[in-house]
């Protein structure tokens, strides 16, 4: 299900970023503040993904090191 609901999202994203320029979701406040939200949650995404990644690996190696002791 998580893959589907990812292939999804790109997908989306590709759609909107590769269609009409009219259909291109936009808050109406200014093309800076969509710029700036954009980055700002594409820049959370990952920098929380690297986290998730680097604390599943410290916990990995911990119960790998706690089974060789």
């Amino acid at each position: 299900m998580t893959a589907f609901c990812s292939v999804a999202a790109i997908a989306l994203l590709v759609f909107a970023a590769l269609g009409p320029g009219n259909w291109q979701p936009c808050s109406g406040l200014d093309w800076q503040f969509d710029h700036f939200v954009g980055y700002f949650t594409i820049t959370l995404i990952v920098t929380s993904c690297s986290f998730n990644v680097g604390a599943a690996h410290s916990v990995h190696a911990a119960e790998n090191e706690q089974d060789a002791a």
